[in-house]
């Protein structure tokens, strides 16, 4: 490197063959030795976020639309392993990836609006992962992950609109919070009924580490009371109307939440 004769373009290929081979040798030492397969794999999603960063921010090498597509279709990639090999790891990493990937290729452009739209059509294939597998890393992953997304926008909106009218990115973060909220609150409680009456066919994955935590083997629980006060929290500062109008949504959220 220190000679030029590895270049730029030769570090992304060899990035992105690496992050490939790791894949590979994880799905063939899957079936073998099971932990450390999962390693590989998630270890080679890792590495082709890391080099497409390097290609985008670095390097120069990619636009921006052939950059966020290529991490698009690493996440993808990794929902599908996660999906098809039964592997929590990949899960995890997609999901975390996926929801860095606007921040990873940042170009100071702050549409704040496209980014709350992709936050949530990641969330949402998150959280179809989870109530068809029932993994709980991934449903504190993508909980955590979503929030602080979503938190970064509504500190860039209130930030923005001091002096500013407020337009579409502060009406979509509102929609992209509340339809968030339903996600995290509606989806485990949804897969806890479904649990319940036929855990056959919903299982739920062993979680050794915290066996006999009613929050860890049950999360809907906690998440009930959570979810509609970090809702809240969120799009508080949001809101223009008076404190008694802000009152009285909160009054007709509650009677809507004791109702359900």
């Amino acid at each position: 490197i220190e000679q030029g004769w590895v270049g730029p373009l030769v570090r992304v290929g060899f990035g992105v063959a690496l992050g490939a081979g790791l894949i590979v040798l994880g799905l063939r030492l899957r079936p073998k030795r099971l932990r450390y397969g999962q390693a590989l794999m998630g270890g080679g999603l890792a590495v082709l976020y890391t080099t497409l960063f390097a290609a985008f921010q670095l390097y120069d090498l990619l636009s921006y639309p052939v950059a966020f597509g290529a991490m698009l279709g690493v996440t993808a990639l990794g929902f599908v392993l996660a999906y098809r090999c039964g592997d929590v790891l990949a899960a995890v990493v997609a999901t975390q990836g996926g929801l860095s990937t606007p921040f990873l290729l940042h170009t100071g452009s702050g549409d704040i609006a496209a980014r709350v739209g992709y936050t949530s059509m990641l969330l949402t294939c998150a959280f179809a992962l989870y109530a068809l597998r029932g993994w709980r890393t991934l449903l504190v992953t993508a909980i955590v992950g979503g929030w602080l997304v979503l938190g970064i926008g509504r500190a860039e909106l209130t930030d923005l609109f001091v002096t500013q009218p407020r337009g579409l990115d502060h009406t979509v973060l509102i929609v992209g919070v509340v339809y968030a909220g339903l996600l995290f609150g509606g989806v485990p409680l949804w897969r806890a009924v479904q649990y319940h009456r036929a855990p056959e066919r919903w299982p739920r994955p062993a979680m050794s580490w915290f066996q006999g935590r009613a929050w860890a083997e049950e999360p809907a629980r906690l998440l009930a009371v959570l979810v509609p006060l970090g809702t809240w929290a969120v799009i508080e500062d949001l809101f223009e109307a008076p404190e008694w109008g802000q009152g009285l949504i909160l009054l007709g959220t509650a009677a809507g939440y004791a109702g359900a």
